[in-house]
């Protein structure tokens, strides 16, 4: 048999004419070709190089579509048109010749897995055609291992019986294409002048908007705002120090509904008072009868389970807080791991194991065992057949898995090359791995209640560790991975003792919500919006998230790279740009529901929909072209201005002084500058923006009259890295100058 099969690219090619043992293999341009001496078949292993087609932009369906029109939209063809990219329109042709060889037999679609993957092959499919006579099967994997390759082969699919996930993966080009295209063009046509005004840009740019992008910069630009209007709250914690001559303990202040103060308006939150007079008042209370007297004691066994394992999300959220490295960084690690053969697919949303791989899971710990790292945990799983009826547990679970099951070592592959951040985070998927076979961690919660004369109590908590578990492998990894300490408190207390107690306050301030980072941001797209930092509760967590695995890092890396977000590089936290925040507003104003991350995710559910058969292409795209339609008369019915010609730019005087010189400062259509300043003489006084901070005239006013601004976060030009510094006036140079924290923040 005659057979040519189509890979996701180059590299992942030569990996399987590899594990097919190509007798002499020729090694032509865009392909390999070799008769296999594990099948007898003779196969042409080509490949794609990413997208080889794509979806056609609307002036190849006529001309006038190369302008935005208002009037021309919305745009809906009842056909969609699709073309080769030009930058790969090389490969594409080999591939296509290899196609309509009349020798073939069959054609085997290798590609990534899922909806995305899949759909990359069938445009391929669709505009390449064939001979007419071949078979077509599809091949996925879970890992590039010549044992994996071929038990792939063995099992593979019937290309037809994937319709309805192709179905879905068409849908959402479609759709992602369709909102994109239409809503940019709509909000460009309709505010593209007053968006260009209010960020002042020297060169007129389109508002760019997305089902997925928009809603991302929308959590973004939320939380920005939410730390920007916090105003802090100060209470007052009550405590007690206590001694009896032989022990010496401090206690907080217990308010349950025990406490004549629970849900007092005194209090905050039921934490401490808000008002340090009625704080001074309850010590006095406290302090008439200076005792506290121990009421209760109560130990409480709890087991810890290790965490499930990793899927693609939960390994770049653990990346970024660990390496502080992107998203996109984890997945170009994750994936070179992969095509060494030393780890499963990364593009995997799953946390568990398939009761298949679970049925010899003991292939990989051997294998694991002959690479050497973790040796002695690997040993002692093996002797003591420690994974036998792992497929009986939490970690496994067929249900929960849709193209591949979580990402886990192989047991394979050779880690001498690795660079050392690719080891590192090899190193930390093998931890997770061997820690589901090992046992639960304990620990003891001592709780220990005092009571006051008023009755109002104090307690003391206290947690131990009794049994370290598998959090030995996490030693000197995590701060909960301790040696088992043993001593505590309780042990040495007895109900009915008396302690002398001093009682006293600490404030306590609220704080801001914090900002996202790129790792908590994709487990927030992933939850939909739900950004909860306990992982058992992020588990538990039903419904669709926004994007998919294989998208979400290159969504935020969008984003940054047109300037509506910022990153910094050295801690990863995520920060909008002004040029994002102006688009939020327009979108907010007008079609506020495609910033709701419920609403992504909705339509994330509807692709999924298709691929369980329960909703049709033809129903979803006809729901699809009414929420484009509806939004088009909403838009339309607005008044604008953007056919009004752009009036001339005159410069008005502020009240601000110049930093420099002291002379009234103007505004341009810029920034602002000196009213001294002219072409080549004067004051040279003028900023507008650095780094994606717009220069305000408050900003202008302290370097008047302070000759220094508080620290920003700037941003490179390239949009990956930030540094932070001030604004200061240098007063020998007359110039306004970046005062950086320090050395390192200019590079980071």
């Amino acid at each position: 048999m005659n057979i040519v099969m189509i890979a996701e690219k180059a590299s992942v090619a030569r990996t399987y004419a590899d594990a097919l043992d190509l007798e002499n293999p020729k090694k032509r341009e865009g392909y390999i070709e070799g008769k296999s001496g594990w099948d007898g078949n003779y196969y042409y292993v080509t490949w794609s190089v990413g997208h080889l087609v794509t979806l056609s932009y609307p002036d190849k369906y006529d001309p006038k579509y190369k302008k935005w029109n208002f009037a021309d939209l919305p745009f809906l063809p009842e056909k969609y048109k699709y073309e080769v990219i030009k930058e790969s329109a090389k490969q594409y042709k080999i591939v296509k010749e290899l196609y309509h060889r009349p020798e073939v037999d069959q054609i085997i679609y290798a590609g990534d897995s899922g909806r995305e993957g899949i759909l990359i092959q069938t445009y391929i499919k669709m505009l390449a055609g064939n001979n007419g006579h071949v078979t077509e099967k599809v091949l996925w994997i879970d890992s590039q291992t010549k044992e994996e390759v071929r038990n792939g082969l063995l099992r593979m699919k019937p290309f037809c019986a994937y319709k309805s996930l192709i179905d879905a993966g068409f849908m959402r080009a479609i759709e992602d294409y369709a909102f994109g295209l239409n809503y940019s063009r709509m909000l460009s046509c309709k505010f593209g002048k007053s968006f260009n005004d209010k960020i002042r840009s020297q060169k007129w740019k389109p508002i760019s908007v997305g089902r997925v992008m928009t809603c991302v910069l929308g959590m973004v630009v939320s939380r920005e705002r939410e730390i920007r209007n916090f105003k802090p709250t100060s209470y007052s914690k009550v405590f007690a120090n206590c001694s009896n001559g032989k022990y010496e303990f401090s206690a907080d202040w217990l308010i349950d509904k025990d406490s004549r103060y629970y849900d007092s308006p005194l209090l905050y939150e039921n934490k401490g008072f808000l008002n340090k007079a009625e704080a001074d008042i309850f010590l006095d209370e406290l302090s008439k009868v200076p005792k506290l007297v121990v009421t209760c004691i109560e130990d409480k066994i709890e087991k810890k389970s290790a965490p499930l394992l990793f899927n693609l999300a939960e390994l770049q959220n653990s990346c970024t807080k660990k390496f502080k490295i992107s998203p996109n960084q984890t997945l170009e690690i994750a994936q070179s791991l992969y095509e060494k053969q030393l780890t499963t697919y990364p593009r995997t949303d799953a946390r568990y194991l398939s009761t298949a791989i679970c049925k010899e899971i003991d292939n990989n710990l051997n294998g694991l065992k002959a690479i050497g790292y973790n040796k002695k945990f690997i040993e002692q799983i093996l002797n003591f057949g420690m994974y036998s009826g792992i497929e009986s547990t939490k970690y496994c679970n067929d249900s929960k898995i849709t193209d591949h099951y979580a990402i886990i070592p192989t047991g394979q592959g050779d880690i001498s090359g690795l660079s050392e951040l690719e080891l590192a985070v090899y190193k930390m998927i093998v931890d997770r791995f061997i820690c589901i076979f090992l046992p639960q961690a304990e620990f003891i919660t001592s709780t220990t209640i005092l009571r006051a004369h008023n009755n109002e109590r104090f307690r003391i908590s206290e947690k131990s560790m009794t049994k370290i578990g598998f959090l030995e492998v996490l030693k000197g990894k995590t701060d909960e991975a301790t040696d088992c300490d043993g001593a505590r408190l309780g042990q040495f207390l007895m109900q009915g003792d008396e302690y002398e107690a001093e009682f006293f306050t600490e404030d306590g301030t609220t704080t801001p919500p914090k900002r996202y980072t790129s790792g908590s941001m994709i487990l927030a797209m992933e939850n939909a919006g739900n950004l909860i930092e306990d992982e058992d509760l992020r588990a538990q967590i039903k419904g669709s998230g926004i994007g998919t695995s294989a998208t979400r890092a290159g969504i935020l890396e969008k984003l940054i790279k047109i300037g509506y977000l910022c990153i910094n590089k050295k801690t990863q936290v995520i920060t909008p740009h002004t040029d994002g925040e102006a688009v939020y507003d327009i979108v907010n104003k007008t079609i506020p529901n495609f910033l709701s991350p419920k609403m992504t995710a909705s339509w994330e559910k509807g692709l999924s929909e298709i691929e369980q058969n329960t909703v049709t292409k033809a129903q979803y795209e006809k729901i699809l072209n009414e929420e484009i339609q509806k939004t088009y008369e909403k838009l339309k019915a607005i008044p604008s201005k953007e056919s009004e010609q752009r009036p001339k730019f005159t410069s008005e005087k502020t009240d601000l002084k110049c930093p420099i010189c002291g002379k009234p400062v103007v505004t341009t259509r810029l920034g602002y500058k000196c009213q001294d300043n002219s072409k080549g003489s004067g004051c040279s006084f003028f900023v507008s923006e650095i780094g994606g901070v717009k220069i305000t005239p408050a900003m202008i006013d302290l370097l008047s009259k302070e000759g220094r601004t508080g620290m920003y976060t700037f941003t490179k030009k390239s949009g990956k890295g930030s540094y932070q510094a001030a604004l200061s006036v240098d007063k020998d140079e007359k110039k306004i100058v970046l005062e950086f924290e320090d050395e390192y923040s200019k590079t980071s």
